[in-house]
Formats: C-alpha cells, sequence, structure tokens
C-alpha cells in the first residue's frame, strides 16, 4: 500500500484514522470482542476530541472492510453489533455525519439489501455503485479519470438529462 499512497499523494493530510475493527489481529492478548469493542470506541471518542468535534465533518466506514481483507464487524454473529451500536452513538453525541460505504457489500451481497441492515447501522448517509445506470439518463464525456485503488477508473459525470 505505500507504493501506491505515493502514486497518489496519499494518504491525505487532513484525514484522520481510526484504529482497524479487525478482532482476530489486533486484540489484546485476553480481550473479549466487547472488550475489544470499547476499547477502539474509546480511541475513536479520544480521536475526535483531540482533533476538536467541531472540525469533524463526518465518519466514512464500510459495513464490511473489503481492502483490509473482507473484515466483519466484531459480535458479526448479533444483530445488534455492540462495536457498530458503540461507533454511532459516539458520532451522534458530537453531531458528526456516519456516512456508510456500501459499495462492497450493497445490493444483497450479504443476503440483506445493504450491509448496513444485516448489521443494524443507520448511517447518515451512504454511498453506493456497481448498479449501472438506465441507458441515456446519464450522459458522460469519453474521458476518463486516474483513481487510486487497483485498476479502477472513474468516468466524470457531464450533466443529468
Amino acid at each position: 500500500i505505500p507504493a501506491l499512497h505515493q502514486k497518489f499523494d496519499l494518504p491525505a493530510p487532513f484525514v484522520l484514522y481510526t484504529d482497524c475493527p479487525h478482532y482476530w489481529r489486533y486484540h489484546l492478548p485476553g480481550e473479549t470482542e466487547e472488550e475489544f469493542s470499547t476499547r477502539l470506541a474509546n480511541n475513536l471518542e479520544n480521536l475526535i476530541l483531540k482533533e476538536v468535534p467541531e472540525t469533524i465533518a463526518a465518519f466514512i466506514a464500510e459495513p464490511v472492510i473489503g481492502a483490509g481483507g473482507v473484515i466483519l464487524p466484531t459480535t458479526y454473529f448479533e444483530k445488534e453489533n455492540y462495536y457498530s451500536l458503540l461507533v454511532q452513538s459516539i458520532l451522534k453525541k458530537y453531531d458528526i455525519l456516519f456516512i456508510a460505504d456500501e459499495v462492497i457489500c450493497g445490493f444483497g451481497r450479504l443476503g440483506t439489501m445493504f450491509g448496513c441492515d444485516k448489521y443494524n447501522i443507520k448511517p447518515d448517509l451512504v454511498s453506493l455503485a456497481k448498479v449501472g445506470y438506465v441507458n441515456g439518463v446519464v450522459m458522460v464525456r469519453g474521458r476518463g479519470g486516474r483513481h487510486g485503488m487497483g485498476f479502477e477508473v472513474t468516468i466524470s459525470v457531464e450533466y443529468l438529462l
């Protein structure tokens, strides 16, 4: 990833990163999933307080982390996901938008319409992709743009009919 970051001036200096909620890789010895979730939620809140909550526009997260190895949320067998409930309560407390990135797990890929439905996540906004557009509804330029993830190419939207 560092080599990819260099090509696209990443990571952006104005973007904050919190802990990866991958229990099996990052839990402390003897730490339960609930304790792990609480520790990560506390770390998130401390990061928000350190940066001053009013300067944070949004928290963006995937219901299932695709780029990190298709990581399911901690306590993922439970409908009431403890980690996501903690995160959501912290974001509401500081009036920070929660944007769910459903590009990987949206549109039925987890057995529900969206990953947010599967894990009882209530985001303020959702980003979606891979559904296609009805022909003739969106006009695009024939010029693609470079994107910093793998082999993807973005196409600029010219205008909507």
